[in-house]
């Protein structure tokens, strides 16, 4: 391990060994374990510490900083780079149809660019999430451009371009054209042969390896994993112009949307981080970096865990003991009533329904049929146009954001302080 990457490590340790034996902190320690203890988690790694629990349960390996894991849609930095990279070589037309590079697409209103930002109206509506020829012209849910929704397909198809553009698979160009320059050795496309097994509450997963090998997830170790969060920064892949570009946040008509360019923006308390998460079968995995605070933090795991224990919750607990920032508390008091009036309506989420009104002066949420709803209850107030509360109960971590800033409310940014999940629209 280099010197360079251990002066990076100090950064997230409070104490550092030989190059091999890196030391976490107690408080680190003390969280893998609860992790381990309560969350229904086989085994982690948490770079730059080391790997806690196990990586293969039935010959008891111990998970390091060197196992490889599949990053799911991790994987999605990495397609990303790829467009971006033949973008800065004038090879990719960022603005042009995905039409003019993979000729059977059907729809000459989707850009690339509304591939890399979610903006494209594609959503996950086949079975074959791969498939680019499109028998039936794709439905959009919205015109291109236009709204935010969280598309696999749509992302799938950016890595798609790469290929098209670049002439190589993917596989070949994640090799020759990301993980060689940058010296990551372990970075390459998954198979079912070179990762740690994957658990699901307890058991081996039943993820088909073809499943991961068709839309190319990647697999990597949590070292290489940092090293890639770390080389975004320090050049040698992309333009620093075109990383700027790629980690600013989606502008629509609402407001800013926490999502760049396949990439994820985290927010506590005024400290920036990008990056991005996966979660599929016996998977979950998170890596962010915050360049203000030169932190990085990677926490991969090899099972599906418990609600609460999953990876982007445990960079959060991780990020705030490390940035000095005390864990967000709720207050239940009432919002002021001529903001409540803003927000009141029905919104949006595909086929789901919400509808916001006033109860005993507090924002009540009732979600489903008027009749018959699914959930129903009471919002806690978090300042601003913040609220807290849902089906899965209260959390601080999981703020519902009304937007824009100003004015009668037109949106609902839903999901983690890490993790955007939904934007729901409001309908008349």
């Amino acid at each position: 391990m280099a010197t360079s990457m251990i002066r990076a490590f100090l950064a997230i340790l409070v104490a550092c060994g030989t190059p091999h034996a890196p030391v976490a902190p107690a408080w680190l320690d003390e969280l893998a374990a609860t992790t381990l203890r309560d969350g229904d988690v086989v085994g982690m790694s948490i770079v730059v510490a080391r790997g806690y629990g196990l990586a293969d349960l039935e010959h008891h390996v111990p998970a390091t900083e060197h196992s490889v894991y599949p990053l799911a849609s991790l994987s999605k930095q990495f397609w990303a780079a790829g467009a971006l990279q033949l973008a800065d070589q004038g090879r990719l037309d960022l603005d042009g149809a995905v039409a003019d590079v993979l000729h059977a697409f059907p729809d000459r209103r989707v850009h690339v660019r509304d591939l890399l930002q979610q903006t494209s109206g594609l959503g996950d509506d086949s079975d074959d999430e791969d498939d680019v020829g499109f028998t039936d012209a794709p439905l959009l849910a919205f015109a291109p451009g236009t709204w935010w929704q969280y598309s696999n397909r749509g992302a799938i198809l950016v890595r798609r371009v790469v290929e098209e553009v670049s002439g190589l698979p993917w596989r070949d160009y994640l090799r020759e054209r990301i993980a060689k320059p940058l010296g990551l050795p372990s970075l390459t496309t998954c198979d079912d042969t070179n990762h740690v097994p994957l658990y699901e509450h307890g058991a081996r997963s039943g993820l088909p390896a073809r499943t991961m090998t068709r839309v190319a997830f990647a697999c990597a170790d949590a070292l290489d994993v940092m090293r890639w969060e770390l080389a975004l920064d320090r050049g040698g892949l992309l333009r620093p112009e075109t990383v700027a570009r790629m980690r600013a946040p989606v502008r629509l008509d609402v407001g800013e949307i926490p999502y760049g360019w396949l990439t994820r923006i985290a927010e506590l308390d005024g400290h920036r981080g990008f990056g991005h998460t996966g979660n599929f079968e016996g998977v979950s995995v998170a890596a962010f970096r915050f360049p203000a605070d030169d932190l990085t933090i990677v926490v991969l795991m090899n099972a599906t865990p418990r609600h609460g224990f999953g990876a982007p919750v445990l960079v959060t607990t991780i990020a705030r003991q490390l940035l000095g920032l005390r864990t967000p508390t709720i207050d239940d008091r009432p919002p002021p009533p001529e903001l409540v009036e803003l927000l009141v309506g029905d919104y949006a989420l595909g086929p789901v329904r919400g509808r916001l009104s006033v109860r005993d002066g507090r924002a009540w949420l009732s979600i489903g049929d008027a009749d018959k709803p699914m959930w129903e209850g009471a919002l806690a107030w978090g300042g601003d146009r913040t609220f807290f509360g849902g089906p899965e109960g209260r959390s601080a971590d999981a703020p519902m954001v009304f937007l824009p800033p100003t004015g009668p409310a037109q949106a609902i940014v839903i999901g983690h302080r890490l993790v955007l999940d939904s934007l729901a629209r409001r309908v008349p």
